[in-house]
């Protein structure tokens, strides 16, 4: 497995075992390291290049996890599975594992899920898709004015979060820390003729959004759409133009 840039998908860095899940991999806001759930063990590594740049012509880097240091998970036993990890804009992160999806800082109980699974984190708030809790007091604030529809993609923003809605024409929201939320703009439609997955996708810190779709006639030909509000939609990335690297409906991950 290797990780590129939509912008450069000819240039590649590898160095993970064969179990990485994308899905659930992040960007640590500090320093910009990916952090990522290491299935085979269950553990969350901090990714360290070991092919840098790695082309398709060299032998896969051995040994990667060597150089992958451990962020420490003490509430989650061997045999859990890591569901997911959230990072504060200091470098504090929660995590979470095991069915009960019991999310800790360190050894201390944060959130039990109670509310519903958790989206993301910001200075003090917790996100749920119905509630913006208070972490200090744990007060619950219900989310208002809100479109219905699937949650593309959710960032921390100010002192408070934007959500990309499917509402069925994507747009964009700013829910604040007492769970009111506000438009701040539509996304325009995907290029003529393209198709984009509206359960899935990734927006940068410009809100712009990043969106994977078919692009051809084989279910694995795959294609990156950036949708800017204001803006146009445009097809930044298609695996017809034969790019190094293959997307092959691997998950995009973008910055805090």
């Amino acid at each position: 497995q290797v990780m590129a840039p939509w912008s450069t998908p000819n240039s590649a860095v590898g160095g993970f075992d064969c179990y990485f899940a994308s899905d659930r991999a992040v960007v640590r806001p500090t320093d910009g390291r990916l952090v990522y759930d290491n299935t085979f063990e269950n553990l969350l590594r901090t990714f360290t290049c070991d092919g840098c740049p790695l082309s398709s012509n060299q032998p896969y880097p051995s040994n990667p996890l060597v150089n992958d240091a451990l962020l420490q998970t003490p509430q989650c036993p061997s045999w859990t599975t890591i569901v997911r990890t959230a990072f504060y804009a200091d470098g504090t992160y929660l995590y979470a594992c095991g069915p009960l999806l019991e999310w800790w800082r360190a050894t201390t109980l944060v959130y039990d899920s109670s509310l519903g699974p958790l989206r993301h984190v910001a200075a003090g708030l917790l996100l749920t898709e119905t509630h913006v809790i208070e972490e200090q007091g744990t007060i619950a604030h219900p989310i208002t004015g809100l479109a219905p529809g699937t949650w593309i993609a959710v960032r921390a923003y100010q002192q408070g979060f934007v959500i990309a809605v499917d509402a069925p024409q994507p747009e964009l929201f700013y829910v604040d820390e007492l769970g009111a939320a506000s438009l701040i703009g539509v996304y325009p439609p995907p290029p003529p003729g393209q198709v984009v997955h509206n359960y899935r996708g990734a927006m940068d810190g410009c809100h712009n959004l990043f969106q994977q779709g078919p692009g051809g006639p084989s279910p694995l030909h795959d294609l990156i759409v950036r949708r800017e509000i204001g803006g146009q939609s445009v097809v930044v990335y298609d695996e017809a133009w034969n790019p190094e690297v293959k997307l092959h409906g691997a998950w995009l991950i973008t910055g805090p």
